[in-house]
């Protein structure tokens, strides 16, 4: 019997027992500790901020970073967290949204106008879509 080869590692997914806690604690610890949410029902695609408060079109927003989860019993049960800069006060925060199968309609119209995360320099090819 031979050994399957390792799980490619593909840059923002999680491939360890990393919870969505641990990342929004290091995000935090990482300056982007403000909480984000999905804006009013009256205004698709627009991220209220955690720091000012403010409700702004999601593209204006700068992506850091995008980390990916899976539910542990269901990989269906998709989860984006994005580190996040704020266009109005430029405070950091993050935003947990749905993707995948499950996406819901206020998540998907924030990941139509969310911006790609930066490459990673060393890996400049290495990018994947989050959608």
């Amino acid at each position: 019997m031979t050994a399957s080869p390792p799980p490619r590692d593909y840059p923002g997914v999680a491939r360890d027992a990393s919870s969505m806690t641990t990342i929004l604690e290091d995000l935090a610890a990482d300056g982007f500790g403000n909480e984000c949410t999905p804006g009013p029902r009256d205004q698709p695609g627009t991220i209220t901020c955690g720091g000012c408060g403010q409700a702004s079109d999601a593209g204006g927003f700068v992506v850091a970073e995008v980390r990916r989860l899976e539910g542990a019993s269901d990989p269906d049960e998709m989860a984006l967290i994005a580190a996040l800069r704020c266009p109005v006060c430029g405070a950091g925060g993050a935003i947990v949204l749905s993707y995948g199968p499950e996406v819901t309609e206020t998540d998907a119209a924030i990941l139509e106008r969310l911006p790609d995360p930066p490459r990673h320099p060393a890996n400049p090819g290495d990018h994947e879509p989050r959608r």
